[in-house]
């Protein structure tokens, strides 16, 4: 349609009872775009857009990263205390693996699962190994400490009981390390039933078979 007065474009809409519209639209040429797009004020204003949308991207960063740390402190923290909790039984009971042995192969196992899940995460569909072995790693290098905890004197096997319970301590800081806050716990209570409940327990039958044999 021509250009109405005022540099707009119009346009004619006829209805079919024969009423005429007129819509009228301002034209934009590329001069005005232009000078749209270098005036200052827009610019200015989409350097303060572009700024904030920075800040915010680097505190949601910053957010992830701290919330990243403290998951990990979490679960480490756990894996610590409920290892200290088995370990303080047996420092009771005056065996050579105590409550800081206990602790440290529970948080310690926990750290290795905390680095296979990072990796597992970080290579998966790459096809570069499988993190899940470091779980494998894991048992097989406590194995080497528990074997170490075994003494055989005098006919008789001193250190079986704490070598497996260092196994369970693992068993602890993998379920913390993976945030399995629940099952770690209930391993904890289990191996306390065991190394206190049931020791007194055994002690009591061994008592009475000792004195049913003489």
């Amino acid at each position: 349609m021509p250009g109405a007065p005022g540099g707009r474009q119009t346009d004619v809409v006829e209805s079919r009872r024969g009423a005429r519209t007129v819509f009228m639209y301002p034209s934009i040429s590329v001069s005005k775009i232009f000078s749209l797009c270098t005036n200052p004020k827009l610019l200015y204003c989409y350097q303060l857009l572009s700024a904030i949308r920075h800040l915010l991207s680097t505190i949601y960063m910053e957010i992830q990263i701290v919330s990243g740390t403290l998951d990990v402190f979490l679960r480490l923290l756990v894996a610590l205390m409920l290892g200290a909790f088995v370990g303080v039984q047996r420092s009771l009971a005056h065996k050579t693996a105590g409550m800081r042995t206990y602790a440290l192969i529970s948080m310690a196992s926990s750290v290795l699962v905390i680095f296979g899940e990072l990796l597992l995460q970080h290579y998966t569909g790459s096809g570069q190994g499988d993190p899940t072995r470091i779980i494998a790693g894991i048992v097989q290098g406590v194995g080497f400490v528990g074997a170490g905890m075994i003494i055989f004197r005098d006919h008789h096997i001193n250190g079986l009981t704490t070598a497996v319970g260092l196994w369970v301590a693992t068993t602890i800081g993998m379920a913390s390390g993976l945030g399995l806050y629940g099952i770690a716990l209930i391993i904890t209570i289990l191996t306390l039933f065991v190394f206190s409940v049931m020791w007194f327990l055994e002690e009591k039958v061994v008592e009475i078979v000792d004195e049913h044999s003489n």
